[in-house]
């Protein structure tokens, strides 16, 4: 299966598309649907923008049961924007700056291991739901990723990776942020189980690809 997870850089496996890794890149596609129906929608509700589900039953709950796989964190993203006064009149969904946005889940069945070659850890990400996040969006400048390279180190130009602003803002954002909350949960299944093979599959979709690619 390791060919199938970039093994080889996919090579003999895109044009035509391999079915087995049209598979897999469906059955990873599942992880972020789960995202999605376990997101709280409706602004009218109390628990808008959490999880719906408690994150035993999550997968059961959100269209994967039997998925061999257990969620061991739920993860937040805080918008960075700084919201003017007269927001405080407006409705209160308007001005939801943290929100759930996704989960780790860690793969605990033995014949799902023994089947991939290795233990996986999948993290999955939304796509846009609250109000803030369509604003993060639209904060298209661009940013130095702050732990990237950049300076004259790269070719003695004031160059390195950039991202956009409010992808930025959403992963960074916050006293305990998204991009906290990922690598605290990365290390703590890293000691849990790095004396065994491990993955970790970091999928997303629309904002939730972004903010995958960021992780």
């Amino acid at each position: 299966m390791e060919e199938y997870q970039g093994l080889q850089n996919w090579e003999g496996l895109l044009d035509p598309l391999d079915e087995n890794l049209r598979g897999e890149i469906l059955r990873y596609g599942q992880f972020v649907e789960s995202a999605y129906q376990s997101f709280d929608f409706d602004p009218s509700s109390p628990t808008y923008a959490t999880c719906r589900f408690a994150r035993n039953t999550l997968l059961d709950q959100s269209g994967l049961p039997n998925s061999g796989y257990k969620v061991t964190k739920n993860l937040r993203a805080t918008s960075g924007i700084n919201l003017p006064r007269w927001i405080e009149k407006a409705p209160s969904w308007m001005a939801t700056q943290s929100s759930w946005i996704g989960y780790v889940a860690v793969c605990q069945d033995k014949e799902e291991i023994s089947r991939l070659g290795r233990r996986d850890v999948v993290i999955s990400f939304r796509g846009t739901a609250t109000c803030l996040e369509w604003l993060e969006n639209v904060r298209a400048t661009l940013t130095h990723l702050p732990d990237g390279p950049s300076g004259p180190n790269l070719n003695g130009s004031n160059s390195g990776p950039m991202v956009e602003s409010g992808f930025l803002s959403l992963y960074t954002s916050g006293a305990h942020s998204l991009r906290d909350m990922v690598r605290e949960e990365i290390s703590r299944l890293l000691q849990s189980y790095g004396d065994e093979p491990l993955s970790l599959t970091i999928t997303g979709h629309s904002l939730g690809a972004a903010i995958a690619t960021l992780a």
